[in-house]
């Protein structure tokens, strides 16, 4: 498994893999999901497979494939500590701030916060703790 490549080796894994109570199709997603690297990719991934897949079934794997991506970007930023965050969901933006303590190392890809504006509908933003 390459370090550098994982996002397409934990699809492979997932999509190849026995998994049981998950039909093909749910697998499939579960799989676009976990190894998400972008829209284009995604599609790209799923192409083979259009036979068995819903018409939604490219934005459901796009949004739960952004979701995964935020929470490994956040997890990473948080370098192995409790980081409670505060999730605010205004008309304009979806805004991320830590509730408490330093957020350094807190930021995201841009391609993700694109493919978040694109998929979502807004923009998504990281603040310091206490900004607003």
């Amino acid at each position: 498994i390459s370090y550098y490549d994982w996002e397409r080796h934990t699809a492979y894994i997932l999509r190849e893999g026995r998994l049981f109570g998950v039909d093909h199709r749910q697998r499939l997603l579960l799989a676009a999901a976990a190894g998400y690297d972008g829209a284009v990719r995604l599609r790209e991934a799923l192409a083979p497979y259009a036979v068995i897949l819903a018409p939604d079934d490219e934005r459901l794997a796009t949004c739960l494939g952004i979701t995964v991506a935020l929470a490994h970007a956040l997890d990473g930023a948080a370098r192995g500590r409790a980081m409670p965050l505060k999730i605010s969901v205004l008309p304009s933006a979806v805004r991320i701030t830590p509730a408490a303590g330093p957020s350094e190392g807190l930021a995201l890809e841009r391609g993700l916060n694109e493919d978040f504006r694109k998929t979502f509908g807004r923009p998504l933003g990281l603040s310091a703790s206490g900004e607003a």
